[in-house]
């Protein structure tokens, strides 16, 4: 025999994307790549050698696409995550933070603690500096150096 029907891989290769759909984690998507490729290597008339580095190209480089494209979606941050996305992050205090309090960052408003309890006042701008839990650690922010200063 010349390798497996490419029908046969074809009805694998959707009966790995359809158990894809069923579980919660990606698993089965790389090996439903890697049999559609080796369906159309056996289409082509290749045999087994062929239809096996199709698979392993096809698993191999879907599983390298989705990673690398996991890791650029990380970069860009998770609002679920304040410490991620707001760190270095200007706002204003919403009241007074003495030391804790409410500043406005971004589009909301959020919990605060100001840095070594030191008061901040109403109005008074802030760095996002860390947090703790779902509280925001803000501090005033360095005042700005001007050339020249001495």
């Amino acid at each position: 025999m010349n390798g497996l029907s490419w029908v046969v891989l074809a009805l694998i290769a959707l009966a790995l994307l359809g158990l894809e759909m069923l579980v919660p984690f990606t698993v089965f998507l790389w090996m439903g790549v890697g049999a559609a490729l080796a369906a159309v290597a056996s289409y082509l008339g290749y045999g087994w050698g062929a239809q096996v580095l199709m698979f392993l190209v096809g698993a191999s480089g879907s599983l390298a696409t989705w990673y690398l494209h996991r890791g650029r979606r990380r970069e860009r941050g998770d609002v679920s995550r304040p410490d991620r996305v707001l760190q270095g992050l200007r706002g204003t205090a919403v009241g007074d933070i003495a030391p804790v309090g409410r500043v406005r960052v971004a589009d909301g408003s959020w919990a605060a603690r100001s840095r070594a309890a030191t008061a901040i006042r109403d109005g008074e701008a802030i760095i996002v500096i860390g947090h703790d839990g779902a509280t925001l650690i803000v501090d005033r922010p360095e005042p700005a150096r001007t050339e020249g200063a001495s």
